[in-house]
């Protein structure tokens, strides 16, 4: 068996704390790590999360416990919001954290140049895909990177093997139908932003997917289609911690405090069996799997990391927890009802089921449990009880359904019931009559003494005991530690009063306390930006140039008829830019500038063949549109002219800066800002960056590496130019394209700025971007006209009224 890197510590284990109670069940689990939150400036706003208070106190406590504490700050940060985000960096970086985990580039460059001895730790909202990425980020300056969690365990001992950093990567917990950091589903559809951590989980939703009109569900197994199973990598541990992964991270800071005991436990056990160059048994692993879907459990997906292509659930999307069995007979009467079950597991009176009917998923708490017509308050696995459950429920259950066992009250009580993990001490008293009474208190390398005011003084009656002393050390409390060793040092016929005693106790245990954390508290730094980082004036360019994303040859010439001035064109499409001597007369004629746009999803085996397009583009001298940083690095080194897509979801300056830096001369700017918040970033920026916003097209929403459409393409009901759109509740369509077997879902509505071009000349923008992925060469030539002869002064802001048109962000925000 292949044993763990030079037999170092297995990984370490990093667990969610959404709030105090899971930080306890974290410590309870053996955590080596947690990660958390601070009030909106993370992804997970549904969290409880922590008040800067709060937090100081959660990072001393883990601390005490021997637990790192990572501040996750991974969302993009407003150009009005850089105060406020750097303050809450400088109260963390004060208590002691261990390391932030970021996703903007300008934030991050910031923190590191205000905190160069912090760690930072780069989110997988920067999706990092392959070597080249990795290579850019070390240049920012980052500890550690969470890969994507798209990569295959080749792929991820390859990037291992490439950097010093340490890598990071989701072992258990929810998945992301979208590549993290890429997706827009949320805020285009409920106004709510995932990048900002207020995901309405719309991969959650119920969908019907239709193909050239006809209904498909029967062919994807459920209503649920882009709805992601929970990952397990459990049965695979082994495998990953073979690639020398430096943590392995739970997901679950919107979880139960109990979901974080059993998941870190049973992965820290697990992970230490296999470092000690064991085979954890196979009835085992079982066993432990079905402890964690006892406690959330939506179907479980080993991830794209095992090799598991088909990660998601389609059938139900919450959680309904682990298989109990089948009904064989149902009984109802008015007022009772009840099913009857082989159990698949042990249940318990007050446990909860989950039934699967035809119509719906229904839950119900045990109310009785009877076998052979006797009651009973547990029913072993293998039995065949009736189970007694809600009249109300069981009017939908039919013979066959599939039931669940969703909670399961004795598992919740042990794991609620674990002891917090305390940190051992060892405590030396010194009393000799007429000297001051000493206590000594060492943990590990730690050693504080304590001397007491009081004397020790010979007894009038009867002396202090050997038991009574000890007695009182040992009375820590509520305290982090646990007496060890206790050594009594001095004369024996004694007398100290218990209270002095406590006192002396209580006085070396907060001193121990304080020199413990003293290493890790740091003085805060207090970093002021600038009251105005803007210009005193606005930026108004005199004329804005119009820009046109195609999808293929004929969109592009018929772009380059209606007075584009910049086309953007798919990279791979490079020979028939060529090659097309109609389109190259057209672009000269012109004066068109054309952009070569490259996928913002490369993983190493793609890299090759983007590395030589490259080289093509340089030959050439166009302009690359690069949304993803490995290729923006290797455009950087060929010092070809770089756009910076909407994928590096630009907030404010500061990334702005970083990117201009890196070799872009223009920006997209995030789709997800309002006008104000772009004005905001035109005006703190270098104006020797032009600037670039979307002024029409259907935006792409997510791209997975899910392949939604496999099983329709391998029956022959789709081909490249079949119509696939999701449907929500009859009113919403989202079309739906496959690319290179991954999966691109597309907005119901389309942005259109036409009426409103005054107003995003305002922000001070230099480009009018139009997207047209699928729209026809006709409707790109309509569109790009009307948009030029308002540029140009000569016609009318007049648009069809259509439901399919909004306004998107802009006047909202998110």
């Amino acid at each position: 068996m292949a044993k763990y890197p030079e037999k170092t510590n297995s990984p370490e284990i990093l667990s969610p704390a959404g709030n105090y109670d899971a930080l306890l069940g974290a410590i309870k689990g053996g955590a080596d790590a947690i990660y958390l939150g601070v009030g909106e400036f993370n992804a997970r706003q549904g969290a409880s999360n922590f008040t800067p208070e709060e937090m100081e106190n959660a990072i001393d406590l883990a601390h005490l416990h021997g637990i790192s504490v990572y501040l996750a700050f991974n969302v993009p940060v407003k150009e009005t919001e850089l105060q406020d985000a750097i303050d809450i960096i400088d109260c963390a970086y004060a208590a002691g954290i261990d390391a932030v985990i970021m996703r903007d580039f300008g934030f991050i460059d910031l923190v590191k140049k205000n905190y160069p001895d912090l760690s930072i730790h780069g989110s997988t909202q920067l999706n990092t895909n392959n070597t080249e990425t990795v290579k850019f980020l070390e240049t920012l300056g980052l500890s550690r990177i969470i890969v994507a969690r798209e990569l295959d365990t080749a792929e991820l001992k390859h990037i291992i093997d490439s950097t010093d950093m340490d890598i990071e990567i989701f072992a258990h917990g929810a998945l992301c139908y979208s590549y993290s950091g890429q997706c827009l589903f949320s805020s285009f559809a409920a106004n709510r932003s995932a990048n900002r951590g207020a995901c309405a989980q719309p991969c959650r939703w119920k969908f019907d997917l239709f193909i050239n009109g006809k209904d498909m569900n029967h062919h994807i197994g459920g209503v649920s289609p882009i709805s992601c199973a929970e990952l397990c990598t459990l049965p695979g541990l082994e495998e990953l911690i073979n690639t020398g992964i430096k943590s392995l991270k739970i997901e679950g800071r919107m979880k139960r405090a109990e979901y974080v005991t059993a998941s870190s436990e049973i992965y820290k056990e697990t992970a230490e069996i296999i470092c000690q160059d064991k085979k954890p048994d196979s009835n085992w692993l079982k066993e432990k799997e079905n402890d964690l879907a006892k406690i959330f459990y939506r179907g479980f997906t080993r991830g794209f990391v095992l090799s598991d292509r088909n990660v998601t659930h389609p059938e139900y999307s919450s959680s309904y927890g682990a298989f109990l069995g089948k009904t064989r007979r149902v009984k109802r009467s008015k007022n009772a009802a009840s099913i009857k079950v082989k159990l698949n597991q042990t249940l318990e009176v007050n446990d909860g089921i989950s039934i699967h009917t035809r119509q719906r998923m229904l839950g119900s708490k045990v109310e009785k449990l009877t076998v052979d017509g006797g009651e009973v308050e547990v029913a072993e696995k293998g039995s065949i009880p009736y189970i007694h459950i809600s009249p109300k429920t069981v009017k939908s259950v039919k013979t066959g359904d599939d039931v669940y066992l969703n909670t399961d009250v004795s598992l919740l009580e042990e794991m609620g019931k674990r002891d917090v993990k305390k940190v051992p001490v060892n405590f030396q008293i010194r009393a000799n009559i007429d000297r001051q009474l000493e206590i000594t208190a060492s943990a590990g390398d730690i050693e504080v003494l304590h001397v007491s005011d009081y004397l020790v003084q010979e007894p009038k009656k009867a002396p202090t005991s050997v038991e009574q002393i000890t007695d009182i050390i040992k009375r820590l409390g509520d305290t982090p530690y646990i007496a060890d060793e206790i050594e009594l040092k001095g004369q024996e016929d004694i007398f100290i009063p218990l209270g002095e005693l406590t006192r002396a106790r209580r006085n070396v245990v907060e001193k121990l306390q304080e020199k413990q954390l003293e290493i890790y508290h740091r003085q805060p730094k207090s970093p002021e930006l600038p009251a105005s980082i803007h210009k005193p004036e606005d930026k108004i360019p005199d004329k804005l140039l119009l820009s046109v994303e195609v999808a293929d040859i004929e969109g592009a010439k018929a772009a380059a008829d209606s007075g584009a001035d910049i086309i953007y064109i798919p990279a791979d499409l490079f020979d028939k830019v060529e090659n097309d001597k109609d389109l190259g007369q057209k672009i000269k004629r012109n004066n068109i500038e054309i952009v070569l746009t490259l996928p913002a999803i490369i993983h190493e085996d793609e890299l090759g063949e983007w590395a030589d397009i490259l080289g093509k583009i340089k030959t050439r001298g166009y302009t690359i549109g690069c949304g993803e940083p490995g290729i923006l690095r290797l455009a950087h080194q060929m010092e070809i002219k770089c756009v910076g897509l909407k994928n590096f979801t630009i907030f404010n300056s500061l990334t702005t800066n970083v990117l201009q830096a890196n070799g872009a001369s223009r920006v997209i700017l995030s789709p997800e800002l309002s006008l104000e918040e772009m004005k905001d970033v035109v005006k703190a920026s270098d104006y020797t960056i032009q600037f670039e916003a979307i002024a029409y097209g259907r935006q792409q929403l997510l791209v997975t590496e899910h392949d939604l459409l496999k099983p329709i393409v391998d029956k022959g009901f789709y081909d490249e130019d079949s119509n696939a759109f999701l449907q929500h509740k009859k009113t919403d369509r989202y079309p739906v394209k496959r690319w290179r077997n991954r999966t691109v879902i597309y907005d119901s509505h389309v942005i259109n700025m036409l009426n409103n071009i005054d107003d995003m000349k305002n922000t001070g923008i230099d480009v009018l971007r139009l997207e047209f992925p699928q729209e026809s060469h006709r409707k790109v030539a309509i569109v790009v006209s009307e948009f030029k002869k308002i540029l140009d002064g000569k016609g009318k802001k007049n648009i069809p009224d259509s439901k399919v048109y909004s306004r998107g962000l802009y006047y909202t925000g998110i």
